[in-house]
């Protein structure tokens, strides 16, 4: 899982870093909040529920990509 994130992590921080020279870091920082927000809760749910175990596998590169 790790390794999955980390990879994530590389692929969006090209984009990552146009998108905030273009939309400033206020922007920024209010939808990294709201993805970090998104995976944690997504990780949350997954850990609870065992038919939800799947969700892992995006909830958490979404929540380090946040």
């Amino acid at each position: 899982m790790y390794a999955i994130g980390a990879g994530i992590q590389v692929i969006i921080s090209l984009p990552a870093g146009i998108l905030y020279d273009v939309a400033g870091p206020s922007m920024i920082s209010v939808l990294g909040g709201l993805l970090s927000a998104l995976g944690l809760t997504s990780m949350g749910l997954s850990i609870s529920y065992p038919s939800y175990n799947w969700w892992l596998y995006w909830a958490y590169p979404l929540t380090i990509g946040g």
